[in-house]
């Protein structure tokens, strides 16, 4: 993956976790736990993709 490819899925993944963080705050419902499991979700696929296109 090239290396601007790699930030641009950085950034999408970024603006996905402000949309579900605003999305929480605006609902009033903030489950720590659920947001926890979203951000290690997202950086073990992350880790996952990098480990994966230094080979």
């Amino acid at each position: 993956m090239s290396e601007k490819k790699r930030d641009w899925s950085f950034y999408w993944w970024l603006a996905f976790l402000v949309m579900a963080f605003v999305s929480m705050v605006k609902e009033g419902v903030i489950i720590p736990n659920a947001y926890a499991a979203i951000i290690f979700a997202f950086g073990a696929g992350w880790s996952a993709a990098n480990l994966k296109n230094k080979r």
